[in-house]
């Protein structure tokens, strides 16, 4: 992993990044319609670069009390190489930062079983968000 560049962005450049790699995966590969919200502007968001090239990036945000990670991706080039362990340990490193006892996130169920090695426990029943079968999944920090 010495090769990327792992950095919490720290200006409206790398933000922009993020959000254009979020398109790329969430919109154009997978036909999400609703990617970008009001989170977006109160969220931490982490990107990892290849020679300043976006290839992976998560936000991590509070609401209500708890700590949730999400908008997890990984470019298809990038897929299988270990990166998305990465970033949940750099979340996870992140959230117990900001205090942190517990973080959440919502997996596509086609997902979950990298979220279990990750060490994320199901919680309750799977739901569909827009047309994606999803699933809560939770690991105390």
């Amino acid at each position: 992993m010495n090769l990327y560049d792992i950095t919490w962005c720290e200006d409206e450049h790398q933000q922009q990044l993020c959000f254009k790699l979020r398109e790329e995966v969430f919109i154009k590969e997978q036909g999400f319609a609703e990617e970008f919200d009001e989170t977006d502007s109160v969220a931490h968001h982490l990107l990892i670069t290849d020679q300043k090239n976006p290839i992976a990036t998560a936000r991590l945000f509070s609401k209500d009390g708890e700590w949730i990670v999400g908008r997890i991706c990984v470019s298809k080039e990038y897929r299988k190489k270990g990166i998305g362990a990465v970033i949940m340990q750099h979340a996870e490193q992140k959230a117990k930062q900001l205090g942190a006892r517990n973080l959440i996130l919502s997996a596509q169920a086609q997902a979950s079983a990298f979220y279990e090695k990750c060490g994320y426990e199901k919680q309750g029943q799977e739901y569909m968000d827009e047309h994606c079968l999803h699933i809560k999944m939770m690991k105390e920090l």
